[in-house]
């Protein structure tokens, strides 16, 4: 039979890991989509200066 201990400390060392994989997940896509919001910002201004330019006041 197997010592009690052993197991909960297995299983609170699994838990740990599991929990800062999630975390990493998380904070991974957080940074993709500050990343694409950050792009899709840029691109829209870009538009919008190329806009003004073409048919803003001269």
């Amino acid at each position: 039979m197997h010592d009690s201990s052993t197991l909960v400390f297995n299983l609170v060392y699994a838990g740990t890991l599991g929990i800062g994989f999630l975390m990493f997940l998380c904070h991974l896509g957080a940074f993709i989509v500050l990343l694409a919001s950050a792009a899709t910002a840029k691109l829209l201004m870009n538009a919008l200066r190329a806009l003004f330019a073409a048919y803003g006041t001269r």
